[in-house]
């Protein structure tokens, strides 16, 4: 009963359970999130240096885009000429963030290294809402070219666009590879500790099993 109640509560277990919470459907998170993230664009992408200015906003009405969805609309400055496009919040922001909180909370660290793992970990979260902007809006062929790259540049950006988003299972490797990246780099001794205690108490339950198959 004991290794029952150590499998429940182990790091796994907490980290799923809180995964399970941030991605239930509750009301209001889903609007919250896609302001804050529209928001974060306007404020590095909306004013490129060239004559295509960016828009970034929750949709209006379903023909612009559903739930979880900010419209983009690029529009040049002279001519008034614009393109729209509408960026899923979900799959480029929220499932990367939910799964490194939940991965947070049930880390046995103190709360000051909390605190840092989640500054690191927003830190680098945060880039990940810009990719899908940067890679669309920098390609030549789009004829409105709000960002101007050298083709090495762009070619970087695309692929990490490709990989860390657009690629299925990356909204959940990349909050778990980041988590273990910080983790190794903050706390070291957190790893070997929780795989250390694990085979300790796996040596625990073996006497116990011995006894009780003997009794058999």
């Amino acid at each position: 009963m004991m290794a029952w109640r150590r499998v429940l509560w182990s790091f796994p277990a907490r980290a799923a359970c809180f995964l399970f919470l941030l991605l239930l459907p509750l009301p209001g998170v889903e609007p919250a999130f896609c302001r804050a993230v529209a928001a974060w664009q306007t404020a590095v992408l909306s004013d490129p240096p060239s004559l295509v200015s960016l828009e970034f906003r929750l949709p209006r009405s379903e023909a612009e885009g559903g739930p979880w969805h900010i419209v983009v609309i690029a529009r040049e400055r002279d001519t008034k000429r614009y393109v729209g496009t509408a960026l899923d919040a979900r799959r480029a922001g929220y499932l990367q963030c939910a799964g490194f909180v939940a991965l947070l909370l049930a880390t046995p660290t103190s709360r000051k290294k909390k605190l840092l793992l989640l500054l690191l970990g927003g830190f680098c979260l945060a880039v990940l809402p810009l990719l899908a902007p940067l890679a669309f809006f920098s390609t030549p062929s789009l004829g409105l070219q709000a960002f101007r790259f050298n083709p090495l540049l762009r070619s970087a950006i695309e692929i990490a666009y490709r990989v860390l988003v657009a690629a299925p299972g990356m909204a959940y490797a990349v909050p778990a590879l980041l988590w273990l990246g910080l983790v190794r780099w903050l706390d070291p001794e957190l790893l070997f500790s929780s795989s250390s205690s694990n085979r300790a108490a796996s040596t625990q339950d073996e006497p116990g099993s011995a006894r009780q198959s003997a009794r058999s």
